[in-house]
């Protein structure tokens, strides 16, 4: 449905917000085998920054639902 909006489509922005999207997909279907293509001396790093992005995506998701119901968006 996404895919399909001008809005998203048609901007570098909603692109990009696509494009991120996208990937949050691919780690979600495919969490088993990009988790064992991180190399051991990796893992710490990956780890953390996995951490901090889905805390930043957690931020992201309350402020555009704060945006939506102020009817801002």
């Amino acid at each position: 449905m996404l895919r399909r909006d001008p809005s998203l489509r048609l901007t570098e922005t909603g692109r990009t917000v696509l494009r991120l999207l996208d990937a949050g997909a691919a780690v979600t279907r495919d969490k088993d085998a990009i988790a064992a293509s991180v190399p051991p001396h990796c893992v710490s790093a990956v780890a953390r920054l996995a951490e901090a992005y889905a805390k930043s995506w957690q931020l992201f998701a309350a402020e555009i639902q704060s945006m939506g119901s102020a009817g801002r968006v």
